[in-house]
């Protein structure tokens, strides 16, 4: 659901629960054999806001909860189990503000709880958040970004497939970009 809080801002909610059937998932010891883990449920909520705060400020924001577990017992996973890499809390927030006609600023983060690796449930990825920064210069049709992600170069771990490949988030990167508006 999408309520428009004005002409301005805008606030959506979204309650859902998805139920699927014979998943196959990747085995957590051998990510080269998949295997079955039966009958999975999400349940959960989405919050997001978005617009401009003033005319020259904008925000973006976003909560989700989410509860995921196998649900029918399998030969190779237990009903009950969590689903891997699925974490229960998610937030993300991003903000821009515009200081003159050509130079703005921004920032924001992205965060989430601790995941298991997989539907076994034996290996913890824990939470973590990240920080990103921005400023730009823009010029008519003409646009000149510099962008930091991982801006405290913040140790974390971003994903894994199955409990023996786990990868690391990207350390601190900076990116320029030059852009036209056609």
């Amino acid at each position: 659901k999408c309520h428009r809080l004005d002409d301005r801002r805008a606030l959506t909610a979204a309650l859902f629960q998805l139920d699927v059937a014979n998943v196959n998932t990747t085995d957590p010891l051998d990510p080269a054999r998949l295997v079955q883990t039966g009958a999975q449920r999400n349940r959960g909520f989405e919050l997001g806001l978005n617009g401009n705060l003033t005319p020259r400020w904008s925000i973006y924001a976003g909560y989700a909860y989410l509860d995921a577990e196998i649900r029918s017992t399998t030969e190779d996973a237990p009903a009950g189990a969590k689903v891997g890499l699925v974490p229960e809390n998610q937030f993300s927030l991003w903000s821009r503000h515009a200081l003159t006609e050509h130079w703005g600023i921004g920032g924001g983060w992205v965060s989430q709880s601790r995941v298991y690796t997989s539907y076994d449930n034996d290996v913890v990825l824990p939470g973590y958040t990240r920080f990103d920064a921005m400023a730009y210069y823009k010029q008519g049709r003409y646009r000149v970004s510099l962008n930091v992600e991982n801006l405290f170069d913040v140790h974390y771990y971003a994903t894994a497939n199955g409990d023996n490949q786990i990868m690391p988030g990207a350390p601190r990167s900076v990116d320029l970009s030059f852009a036209i508006d056609f």
